[in-house]
């Protein structure tokens, strides 16, 4: 990947996306990828970038390059 930052589920469940990101990405980074490659749809678009240490929503290391991050998105 040579891109910083790659969609790599447009669409999760209801109201999510995950990227993968060289893992020093910002917020602002991500979320101004996911709402220019992937609009929400939504009054606000994609909002937040999940941090959190939940093994179910991540961030999760990349099983392709242990450099970069998976990041779930949240509109």
């Amino acid at each position: 990947m040579s891109k910083r930052i790659e969609t790599v589920a447009p669409i999760v469940g209801f109201c999510h996306m995950r990227v993968c990101a060289v893992s020093e990405a910002t917020d602002e980074e991500i979320l101004e990828h996911c709402n220019s490659n992937n609009p929400a749809g939504t009054e606000f678009g994609w909002m937040m970038v999940i941090r959190g240490n939940d093994a179910i929503v991540g961030p999760i290391r990349c099983a392709d390059d242990p450099k970069r991050t998976h990041f779930l998105v949240r509109c």
